[in-house]
């Protein structure tokens, strides 16, 4: 487990995000600022030693209290929860999505290969728990209100059906708790004007959005996308202007890779070896965060090299929330 060194090489093809030689990066199944280590390939998804049964059950399930462990989910085009308390463990998922809309959720240990769906949203719903996932492809990964999602990877989205989809990673509604994943939007832009929006976004297009914490994340710097997280605060959306939008929103000790691909910032007239060109997101690494709402903090962020953004006042982004 050791943290992304900078090479000199990385340094004379510009593939260093303005960093010297010798800079430690936090990477995924690295170690993270707090003694511990962020997710990715080998601390994620299904153990090793896990046998996987493959499902014959209901795709539709109603059993309250039903535990699928060691399953391999390939013929359910959506298993969709509709009973309190289920389990699902040490399991795989392939082309099929989770839905939990009238039941409740943990989710452990587990993959998911989402595919090329067109309509492909991942795990969506609310009243869930999840730990330990990596999940990849569809339009996204995790879509949830009144939810907890930890210690997961999420990554490498597929929009090849829907080339004009705009995709994310993690989605926020409301009462929601992301904590401690490492987060990556890398569909490549389309033709067609599709791509990824951010690794983590928040819009108020179904209700307002509030009461979210986005914790000790690791977003990792995408190449296409506009910006790295998205707070809730998006006017021309239908509940933008509703007093309880972008309330209650926590961006707290995230770590923010700046990435290999300058922005397009060209006012600020800093060369392409300045680390003021790479910001996780095209156009900045964070956006939408509104400071004076009601419940807001913002603190504790950092750079993949441990800078901390309240440091970083050289910075035409600083303080970042906007």
């Amino acid at each position: 487990m050791s943290k992304r060194v900078v090479t000199a090489q990385d340094v004379a093809q510009l593939n260093h995000s303005g960093y010297p030689a010798g800079t430690a990066l936090y990477v995924p199944d690295g170690p993270d600022p707090w003694g511990g280590c962020f997710p990715g390939p080998r601390t994620t998804g299904v153990p090793s030693a896990a046998a996987l049964t493959r499902y014959t059950g209901p795709c539709h399930l109603e059993q309250d209290d039903a535990v699928l462990d060691g399953q391999l989910i390939d013929q359910c085009y959506t298993l969709s929860i509709a009973a309190r308390n289920v389990t699902i463990k040490n399991s795989k998922f392939l082309g099929a999505n989770l839905d939990v809309r009238s039941g409740s959720l943990t989710i452990t240990d587990s993959e998911a290969d989402f595919g090329a769906d067109r309509d492909g949203q991942g795990l969506t719903g609310s009243n869930i728990t999840a730990r330990r996932l990596n999940f990849y492809g569809g339009h996204r990964q995790v879509w949830c209100s009144d939810c907890v999602v930890e210690d997961s990877y999420f990554h490498d989205q597929n929009i090849s059906q829907d080339p004009e989809a705009h995709a994310a990673a993690m989605r926020t509604e409301s009462g929601t708790t992301y904590r401690h994943n490492s987060v990556l939007c890398n569909a490549p832009a389309t033709a067609e004007g599709g791509g990824c929006s951010a690794n983590q976004t928040g819009y108020p297009d179904f209700g307002p959005i509030h009461h979210n914490r986005v914790d000790a994340n690791l977003f990792l710097a995408p190449t296409d996308a506009g910006y790295c997280a998205y707070g809730g605060w998006n006017p021309g959306k239908p509940y933008n202007d509703d007093p309880a939008n972008a309330t209650f929103i926590e961006f707290t000790n995230n770590v923010v890779q700046r990435g290999t691909t300058p922005n397009d910032i060209k006012d600020f007239q800093f060369p392409k070896t300045s680390r003021h060109r790479y910001t996780c997101g095209f156009w900045g690494p964070t956006t939408s965060y509104r400071p004076e709402r009601p419940g807001s903090v913002f603190s504790g962020n950092r750079w993949d090299d441990g800078l901390l953004w309240e440091q970083d006042t050289e910075s035409p982004y600083y303080p970042f929330h906007e």
